[in-house]
């Protein structure tokens, strides 16, 4: 509830040195924070390789088998039989490429009777270019991915995709774990023989909420998807105070805080692949350079119309310049400047200019002072400001010698155009914004477009933080040296010395010495196949988080991982090659009351398709799936888009509501798991969405243009839809409702049979 309250507070820009939480006393932070009772924790001593269980009497094939039938057989219970053939090729299929098999492939699954037909299968799914596909949406879930920045206007991220894409090549080649974290914090410092597309790794540090560019919040959204996506612990917890329950003192936090205060976006975004023609790409200039152009002459109107109007105000200047000499707050400056009508910046030129006593006998200004020390003030105010009128004008006969002065270098209302723009920078982006948004659609619009990655780079002299005390900015502490967390440090602790230290972070994290890094990888993978995790709070290992029932199972898994070179595809066999996963669903009653939970795996859990899964699935069957992959964001609310979900556009400020329907996580924060809600709102979308009833249709007429009656094409359609034939009782039952001629035109009743047939549990679940 704390770390919720924590990020309340930031969404509502609010200072989180709140009373609600601490005492007016309470501002210190504790440099020697106690360590001692979280040594023995599970999660934080050093990763050990277990002792393979060996069970009596009881022959496995595998480790994983030998760890559940251990605790299954302690408990009196045993893994259910495997499977049959047909479940098996669409539990993996699903689960390894988020698509449902053919039913050609299911059949020849179900008649190959090799020993080794099931391994063949395994290998030929994780070939298959639909793995990194679907392996990727969940990572992407992990790294709170979006295309937007959070803000509501023109906030779309022109290369967001880069980072998705590179995910789903990584997950493909098999990158080894250890490398890919790397490349995510720091693969501007890596040796990238060539090959620049690792720097859209980048992504999962820059693509987050950019909190309409408040420093401190973007740090606090980089240091908390790093320390909950790769390491499970809530670290951001302790931005305000030492963390209430896990050993991470403030000071941690603002060592971490210091590395990411020593990074910045990259003022010029790298190209990491030019377009495939010449021609498309000197199109792309063109287009570019005339609307820059546009904008250049917008900001120059700006520009001038505000010189027009503030050498208009020369006699408000004049007064305002005895009052504000003395006035040094920067704030308290601006008050007194706009009280009086004129610009702070201008203002102070003015004070400047007046300062040198041969200026205050300028001919343009000595009648100024003549007036003001009779105290015709008023008259000396009024005359200025029209007499300048008139000359920026250009009305009647105007006085060449204002003209001349406006004119004079280092006049306090001739400052540089630049500097002018820098003043009014906000006005001229709002006038420029249609058009510099026209800039960025053409990264996504033009085929000209060089593709680039957003990255992070490191500021010229890297600093280290301050503490915040009690969270706020203003009231600071003593500065902590950037290194890793004290826990996993333990006494090899470094200080960061090269760079900004984001390599170096990296490497810590991607060693493995370090206790967290595979056991927290490895537990996200068993839970995304197995649909629960061994940690049942995969983004907290922290000391609340009991020692799992299957903890020897977990550090095997995750020192096998390691020994195997991080090898994810590796890990996949581990786990899908065991009789753990390959087990049916099927509920005993007698094992239910030991264990109600199936917290002992003594079956495997019946899943509902995610939604990705239940949309491609749609668009599978009804032969409109387009396999292209990568490349731009569509628009999945169009019922017409035929890509993979998991190249949608994802709006982070404005969800399509069937992202929250079907339990898209939000793309705020990195996400420990989805949510499985059932509503009505899931049924009703299924019932009247017209992307359903489309591909209702084209379903129905991809069939019958094979077909040669009725009765083959209800067969022809639960073969797509559910890899098997139609029983006699199924057959009649569709052919019935295809002759009843009081249910609209025959056509309009196929669709709705090929409807009621996509809606069906058989298509959505998975057993």
């Amino acid at each position: 509830m704390e770390c919720v309250w924590r990020q309340f507070y930031f969404i509502a820009g609010v200072s989180l040195g709140t009373s609600l939480l601490y005492s007016e006393k309470d501002e210190s932070y504790n440099p020697a924070y106690d360590m001692s009772f979280a040594e023995t924790h599970w999660a934080f001593v050093p990763l050990e390789k277990p002792r393979v269980p060996v069970l009596n009497g009881i022959e496995v094939d595998s480790a994983v088998d030998a760890f559940v039938i251990e605790k299954l057989t302690e408990n009196g219970l045993e893994l259910n039989p495997a499977a049959d053939r047909r479940t098996l090729i669409r539990r993996l299929n699903y689960d390894l490429t988020g698509l449902p098999p053919t039913f050609e492939q299911a059949q020849s699954f179900i008649n190959d009777t090799s020993p080794d037909a099931y391994e063949r299968l395994v290998e030929s799914l994780l070939e298959s270019s639909a793995y990194g596909e679907r392996w990727a949406r969940h990572w992407l879930d992990v790294a709170r991915y979006a295309d937007t920045k959070g803000i509501f206007r023109r906030g779309r991220y022109s290369f967001s995709y880069t980072y998705r894409d590179y995910v789903i090549r990584a997950f493909n080649e098999d990158k080894p774990y250890d490398r890919f974290i790397l490349e995510q914090l720091a693969a501007d410092q890596l040796e990238l023989e060539g090959n620049q597309d690792a720097l859209a790794a980048m992504g999962f540090l820059t693509l987050g909420r950019t909190f309409f560019g408040r420093k401190d919040y973007i740090i606090d959204d980089q240091i908390d998807v790093v320390t909950r996506g790769l390491q499970a612990l809530t670290v951001s917890c302790a931005r305000c105070h030492d963390h209430k329950f896990d050993p991470i003192p403030t000071t941690d936090y603002y060592s971490l805080h210091g590395v990411f205060n020593s990074s910045r976006d990259a003022k010029e975004l790298p190209v990491i692949k030019h377009p495939e023609r010449d021609e498309d790409y000197q199109d792309f200039l063109d287009e570019k350079r005339k609307l820059e152009e546009e904008i250049r002459v917008v900001a120059d109107k700006v520009v001038d119309k505000y010189l027009e109007e503030e050498r208009s105000l020369a006699g408000n200047y004049l007064n305002a310049v005895e009052g504000g000499r003395d006035i040094r707050d920067g704030e308290a400056f601006k008050e007194y400047a706009g009280s009086n009508g004129v610009r702070a910046e201008l203002l102070r030129r003015w004070i400047d200019y007046l300062d040198e006593e041969e200026n205050r006998s300028h001919p343009v200004l000595k009648s100024w002072f003549s007036e003001y020390e009779s105290g015709n003030r008023e008259e000396g105010v009024a005359y200025y400001n029209e007499a300048f009128a008139a000359v920026v004008k250009e009305e009647g006969e105007w006085d060449e010698e204002i003209k001349s002065f406006l004119e004079e270098e280092g006049a306090p209302l001739n400052p540089r155009r630049e500097s002018v723009e820098d003043w009014i920078g906000r006005k001229i982006r709002g006038d420029t914004g249609e058009l510099t948004g026209k800039i960025q659609e053409l990264d996504w619009t033009h085929l000209g477009a060089p593709i680039r990655a957003h990255i992070l780079e490191d500021i010229p002299e890297p600093k280290d933080s301050p503490v915040y005390k009690r969270g706020d900015p203003k009231r600071l502490g003593e500065e902590v040296p950037r290194q890793y967390l004290q826990i996993l440090a333990n006494a090899k602790r470094n200080q960061y010395t090269s760079g900004s230290g984001r390599l170096e972070l990296a490497k810590e994290i991607a060693s493995p010495e370090n206790p967290l890094t595979a056991r927290v990888f490895v537990n996200r993978v068993w839970g995304w196949h197995m649909s629960r995790e061994i940690v049942d709070t995969p983004s907290d290992f922290g000391v609340r988080t009991p020692e799992p029932i299957h903890v020897d199972l977990l550090n095997w898994l995750a020192a096998s991982f390691i020994e195997s070179g991080w090898s994810v595809k590796e890990l996949h066999r581990q786990i899908v090659l065991s009789r753990t996963y390959q087990q049916s669903n099927a509920i005993r009653l007698e094992a239910s009351a030991i264990d109600p939970k199936n917290e002992l795996w003594h079956h495997f859990p019946r899943t509902r398709l995610d939604f990705e899964s239940m949309r491609d699935t749609i668009l599978a069957v009804s032969d409109n799936l387009d396999s292209t992959m990568g490349g731009i964001q569509v628009d999945i609310t169009d019922p017409e888009t035929n890509r993979r979900t998991v190249y949608s556009f994802v709006d982070r400020q404005d969800m399509p509501g069937i992202f929250r329907t079907f339990d898209h996580p939000s793309p705020d924060v990195s996400s420990p798991g989805r949510f499985e809600t059932t509503v009505p709102q899931q049924a009703l979308f299924l019932m009247n969405s017209p992307f359903v009833n489309l591909n209702a249709k084209r379903l129905v007429e991809s069939v019958r243009r094979e077909a040669e009656s009725s009765r083959e094409t209800v067969t022809e359609i639960y073969r797509r839809l559910y890899q098997r034939d139609p029983s006699a009782d199924e057959i009649e039952t569709g052919l019935a409702f295809i002759q009843n001629e009081a249910e609209g035109t025959e056509s309009s009743r196929w669709d709705l049979y090929a409807q009621a047939l996509l809606l069906s549990n058989e298509l959505m679940f998975l057993d």
